[in-house]
């Protein structure tokens, strides 16, 4: 029997730790973390203005988690990840998980108390609350669903393959089943959620979601049992031929989309080519894929933690938020008339967040094709308020729109006036750089793959 894993912490210096016998499964996991963290600074979104602090921080914390697990590294990763979604309208998913990830290991590092369960649990949670957003009737249609959608840009993607293109309903049920199965592994704490989560989601990082996969493997990580861990490292040793699989991995991308693509997918080739590896090693040893015993530690944590996240993952239903909630690639609508949830009623929604703009008028006319943009869409206060602050040309002024929120008409006589939000019964703009809703989302019902 291996020895429990144990923390003792000396908290006179925010680098100082000692780590008991047990420890190198929590510092195998920081260090997953770590790479996933570096997966997401490769997004587009960090080439935007104001986004390089962040950036900053997040690498450096990064960088000292790969050395060791120290509060110092968790705060700076709790901190990089915090600040574009209270600041900077983050509006992705993965940046939540990793900042409930690392506030984990803050708390895990400084009180020595087991985290690994609850972020096991927490992304399990995910692929459990995603299949539930994806059950809704534009998702089961395969001229709207996100499973077509993304099924026809790996086609396009991969095009020496030749690839059929899909059609029926079944390919939308086959991503909801994969999605609980690779829940129901995480929570198993089997091995086989790494191969089966890489061939669900390498397709998806090469097209349309380029870290959020490897973002995922963090969760995987804090799966792994301490028996497995021992093995998956003495595998590791065995097979000095390893790289090469990583190699092969480029070899089969390059070869399959020939000419430019983007740097990223070299190193995320190369780590899923490992992967593949000491699974393929460790599996043909004969060793255990699925955890032998169960895990006890940290089961209150646990609990709690995924009842929070479930909360609130529902909030769209509630009409309080969209965005941040595993609704990515969904096709899901919380707006009338184009509420689709299967299992959630209508009349069990909340109120429609969204703003509708009957009238547009810009100056005299000069914009009409913003105008007819701004009266097909649907808007939230935070994006009003983005026009007031970069729309601002005096003569363009007035800006003015009639329209409806929460089944009260509005008239703002002009959008670039201080105190343009009054018109809509608020005593002020509330915080808008926290993104709470879509953006850029058409009034239309039959829009393909919203999320």
């Amino acid at each position: 029997m291996l020895r429990q894993y144990t923390v003792f912490m000396e908290l006179s210096h925010p680098f100082h730790i000692r780590w008991a016998h047990g420890s190198s499964e929590l510092r195998f996991w920081s260090k997953i973390f770590a790479v996933s963290s570096f997966i997401h600074l490769t997004l587009g979104d960090f080439d935007q203005p104001g986004w390089e602090w962040p950036a900053a921080l997040e690498c450096v914390g990064a960088l000292i988690l790969l050395w060791r697990p120290v509060p110092i590294g968790w705060f700076l990763s709790f901190v990089s990840t915090l600040i574009p979604l209270l600041f900077l309208r983050d509006v992705l998913t993965q940046s939540v998980l990793l900042m409930c990830w690392s506030l984990l290991g803050l708390w895990g590092s400084t009180t020595g108390y087991s985290v690994l369960k609850s972020i096991r649990w927490l992304g399990a949670g995910t692929y459990f609350v995603a299949s539930f957003h994806k059950l809704n009737t534009a998702f089961f249609d395969p001229k709207l669903s996100c499973a077509h959608y993304a099924a026809e840009q790996i086609r396009a993607h991969w095009m020496p393959l030749d690839l059929p293109s899909i059609e029926g309903v079944w390919l939308s049920v086959v991503v909801i089943i994969v999605e609980c199965f690779l829940g129901f592994l995480l929570l198993r704490r089997s091995l086989w959620v790494w191969p089966v989560g890489l061939l669900f989601h390498w397709p998806l990082t090469v097209t349309l979601a380029p870290a959020f996969g490897f973002v995922m493997f963090a969760s995987y990580a804090a799966a792994i049992t301490p028996r497995q861990l021992v093995m998956l490292k003495h595998t590791g040793r065995r097979m000095r031929w390893s790289w090469m699989w990583g190699l092969t991995f480029i070899s089969l991308e390059y070869a399959l989309v020939p000419g430019d693509w983007p740097w990223t997918t070299t190193p995320k080739a190369v780590i899923a080519g490992l992967i593949l590896a000491l699974f393929i090693g460790h599996v043909s040893r004969g060793a255990r894929t699925w955890a032998s015993s169960s895990d006890r530690q940290g089961t209150p944590l646990a609990y709690a933690t995924l009842c929070v996240w479930t909360l609130h993952s529902l909030l769209p239903y509630a009409g309080i938020q969209y965005q941040h909630t595993a609704a990515m690639l969904s096709n899901l609508r919380i707006d009338e008339p184009c509420r689709n949830s299967i299992v959630v009623p209508a009349q069990w929604h909340g109120p429609d967040p969204y703003i509708r703009l009957t009238k547009a008028d810009i100056g005299q006319g000069q914009r009409p094709r913003r105008e007819k943009i701004l009266e097909s869409g649907l808007w939230n206060v935070a994006a009003l308020a983005t026009m007031h602050r970069n729309w601002y040309v005096p003569h363009l002024r007035p800006i003015r729109f009639e329209g409806v929120w929460n089944q009260t008409p509005f008239i703002i006589d002009d959008l670039c006036a201080d105190d343009w939000y009054r018109a809509l019964g608020l005593d002020a703009p509330g915080w808008t750089g926290l993104q709470l809703f879509q953006k850029n989302l058409e009034r239309r019902c039959d829009a393909q793959c919203v999320h």
